[in-house]
């Protein structure tokens, strides 16, 4: 069950041509899944290839019953705009999975 998940965060020709392999030259969609303990608050990142930057980025909160307040409390490009970070805070008594996605391009 899903609770929570955030947007993509993009320009909408690259959504629109996601699909298509040469839409955009060396375009990539990264993503990674962490765990969240129960009453854990905690921050990851997903990075692009090297030479790579982020063009958005977003994340789904997987596992967590219709009851279980979890909730991010940031997702935003790193710093270095090399990758996207989301920090989530879990409230509820299970752990929950949060994959963090990005999409990238030189």
């Amino acid at each position: 069950m899903r609770i929570a998940s955030g947007s993509i965060i993009a320009f909408g020709f690259l959504i629109a041509f996601a699909g298509q392999a040469n839409a955009i030259p060396g375009y990539e969609f990264r993503t990674v899944t962490i765990t969240v303990a129960a009453g854990n608050h905690i921050g990851s990142t997903v990075f692009c290839t090297q030479g790579k930057k982020v063009l958005g980025g977003g994340f789904d909160i997987q596992g967590a019953g219709p009851l279980q307040p979890n909730y991010a409390t940031r997702s935003h490009p790193a710093s270095g705009q090399d990758g996207w970070n989301v920090n989530v805070r879990n409230n509820g008594p299970s752990p929950v999975h949060v994959q963090i996605s990005a999409i990238c391009a030189p």
